[in-house]
């Protein structure tokens, strides 16, 4: 069983192409953002969380 190494084209519509440099396997992968973060289990709408700074506030 191969741990794939996607080798993806350039964003061209809805999916781009890609293929594992190992063993030559092809993929049809989705260029919309929402479904990759839906698959990680991650909301898209969601704002980022602020870094907090051991340093304290510089407001």
């Amino acid at each position: 069983m191969c741990r794939h190494r996607w080798v993806i084209e350039p964003p061209a519509g809805a999916t781009s192409r890609g293929k594992c440099k190992f063993c030559g396997s092809v993929r049809e992968f989705s260029n919309a953002g929402e479904t990759i973060w839906e698959h990680r289990g991650m909301n898209a709408n969601a704002a980022p969380k602020k870094a907090k700074s051991s340093f304290g506030s510089l407001d």
